[in-house]
C-alpha cells in the first residue's frame, strides 16, 4: 500500500507540473487522494488491533511522535527550499521515492512487533 500512494504522489506531482491537460491532472488528483486515505483507514485500523491498551497506547506515542516531527520538518524544508522550487521539486520526488522502495522491503507487520514484545 506504502508503495503505490507514494508512486501515486510521484505522478501527482508530475502531472501538477509538466502537464496542461486538466483531465490528467483530475485523475492522478483523485487517485493520489484515495490512495492516501485508504491507507489512512488501514494505519487506523493497525491501531485499534492490539488486544491491550498499553500496545494501543505505544502505538499511538509512536504515531505522534512521527507526526510532531514530520510536519514541523516538512514546513521548515517549504521555507527553505522557496526560492529553489526545482530543487524542492526533485528533492521531494527523490524522498517519495526512497520512501517507496523502502516499504518494499521485507519487514513483519506492525501488529506482529508490537505483539511480540509483550508476549
Amino acid at each position: 500500500m506504502q508503495f503505490g500512494v507514494c508512486i501515486a504522489y510521484i505522478l501527482h506531482l508530475f502531472a501538477l507540473t509538466q502537464s496542461p491537460n486538466f483531465a490528467l491532472i483530475s485523475i492522478v488528483t483523485a487517485l493520489s487522494g484515495g490512495l492516501a486515505a485508504i491507507a489512512g483507514i488501514n494505519w487506523d485500523v493497525i491501531g485499534q488491533s492490539f488486544d491491550c491498551p498499553e500496545l494501543v497506547h505505544r502505538f499511538a506515542v509512536r504515531d505522534q511522535i512521527v507526526n510532531t516531527i514530520g510536519i514541523p520538518t516538512g514546513m521548515l524544508l517549504f521555507a527553505l527550499l522557496a526560492p529553489q522550487t526545482h530543487v524542492a521539486f526533485y528533492l521531494i520526488i527523490a524522498l517519495l521515492a526512497a520512501a517507496g522502495l523502502v516499504s518494499l522491503l521485507p519487514r513483519a507487520s506492525p501488529t506482529e512487533q508490537f505483539r511480540e514484545v509483550s508476549g
